[in-house]
């Protein structure tokens, strides 16, 4: 199978992190989150565009704000799935991102 997100959930759940989907922030929905002992991994996928425009969206949109208050450090994830070459591009981390450098963001 080639959905990314199915991808994450199941080697997530081989780990046994906690990862959802679709999870509300004050700007928008990350598209999953996957929390484990050593961060939480904000992701944002997008079919046939860039990881970088996945990676872009995620942090402009401050996917990551209701994670900052926590003792983990907070990464962000763009994945881009090319439907040409029938697969993921090389995916995109950026972190950890910590509470000022995303509040710089807010006004």
């Amino acid at each position: 199978m080639n959905d990314p997100l199915y991808s994450v959930k199941m080697r997530a759940s081989e780990s046994g992190a906690d990862i959802s989907g679709e999870r509300q922030s004050a700007r928008g929905r990350a598209d999953a989150v996957l929390q484990d002992k050593a961060g939480t991994y904000v992701f944002e996928f997008k079919y046939g565009k860039t990881a970088k425009e996945a990676l872009d969206q995620a942090k402009t949109k401050e996917y990551g704000n209701p994670w900052l208050d926590s003792s983990l450090p907070v990464f962000y994830v763009g994945v881009n799935y090319d439907p040409e070459k029938r697969g993921i591009d090389d995916p995109l981390v950026e972190g950890p991102i910590d509470n000022d450098e995303l509040r710089l963001f807010e006004s």
